[in-house]
């Protein structure tokens, strides 16, 4: 007996294991390029119709082409010298990721973005950008 429950444990690890995986939502490289070229118009292509958006003081909920205008507007301000990620992780049914940009003026801001698989497009409904 003592065998079967550790058999069926190892089973039901492995079973757990592969669906946490399996629910990982991988980052599309349009998003990461589109943060390491400033290019927001490439970067509004994956925001929700709606996104929450904080950027350094400004914050709120703005329609996707808001969103859009605010992020290029820092863009032109900060212009993106490189861009690592730090962190990945899973929150309920999102996916983040922590990351740190670096303008070509030598400031480093940290970016969080939320990602959810609506349908079948990966989108982003929350966006960060905050000084280091």
């Amino acid at each position: 007996m003592n065998i079967y429950k550790q058999y069926f444990l190892v089973i039901f690890v492995f079973l757990l294991s592969s669906s946490f995986a399996y629910n990982q939502i991988q980052v599309p490289d349009g998003v990461l390029e589109a943060i390491k070229m400033g290019n927001s118009n490439k970067l509004a292509d994956y925001f929700n119709s709606n996104i929450e958006l904080v950027i350094l003081d400004d914050s709120g909920v703005y329609t996707k082409s808001q969103s859009e205008i605010i992020v290029d507007d820092f863009f032109s301000v900060n212009k993106p010298n490189g861009f690592q990620i730090i962190h990945e992780g899973e929150q309920l049914n999102s996916n983040f990721v922590i990351g740190r940009l670096k303008s070509s003026s030598g400031e480093v801001f940290r970016v969080y973005f939320l990602m959810r698989q609506l349908n079948s497009e990966i989108v982003i409904t929350q966006l960060k950008i905050e000084e280091e």
